[in-house]
């Protein structure tokens, strides 16, 4: 995998960025079914421990299932101390958005593979996205890389993003229209700050407000 390209406002604060997180995958046909070990590795990840054995049961004749996307590097290594053969782990990366909810609109926010779904994500998805490169490589018994043997395909980082927003005008903006919607007991709102000289948008938001870092109420496709 490589890394999405990062979203700033005009003073080069950070708006959206990935960050490195490891994802743990199985190989039904190498897994041993050790009910002991897979509860303390179920336990970890937060994931019932049937579900595991039944998504490794019912795909033994697969090389590649995820476990659990997306976790902090400490906990993937504690998974892989536990030795199970078959249980690998992987990077990946996660969008994380610094302001939260204070830009969230014009932001938007992207998948669980870092696709853009919504906003800038979506619309500059040609310029910010990257393209994963393929390597063969020689692993330990825990998955873990231990000798680059070739490259097959070059990865493609994704580009950089500049927009005109000023992140100081953008949290005033936020904050007012947050306060002016509650006092009238508005159902939504939406405020814009243009530079009237140059025509650049310096502050945009909206009401009802979300917070793109929990994707766990967002339902995109």
């Amino acid at each position: 995998p490589t890394v999405r390209g990062v979203i700033r406002d005009r003073h080069d604060a950070l708006l959206a960025v990935s960050l490195p997180v490891n994802t743990l995958w199985a190989n039904p046909r190498e897994v041993e079914i050790d009910l002991t070990k897979l509860s303390t590795l179920a336990n970890l990840i937060e994931v019932d421990v049937n579900s595991i054995v039944g998504k490794i049961n019912e795909n033994n004749n697969r090389e590649f299932i995820y476990l659990k996307r997306h976790l902090p590097p400490e906990i993937s290594a504690e998974v892989l101390r536990l030795g199970i053969p078959g249980i690998y782990s992987m990077r990946e990366y996660k969008r994380f958005y610094p302001e939260g909810e204070s830009i969230a609109h014009l932001v938007g926010f992207t998948n669980i593979d870092d696709h853009g779904q919504e906003g800038l994500e979506l619309a500059y998805e040609f310029w910010l996205g990257s393209t994963p490169g393929r390597k063969q490589v020689l692993r330990d018994r825990f998955g873990r890389v231990i000798e680059d043997i070739r490259l097959i395909t070059e990865p493609i980082e994704g580009n950089d993003l500049a927009t005109t927003i000023d992140l100081r005008l953008q949290y005033i903006a936020y904050q007012e229209l947050k306060k002016a919607v509650y006092e009238h007991n508005a159902t939504s709102g939406s405020i814009i700050i243009v530079d009237v000289e140059s025509g650049e948008i310096l502050a945009i938001a909206n009401q009802p407000y979300f917070n793109p870092n929990n994707r766990s109420t967002m339902n995109a496709s």
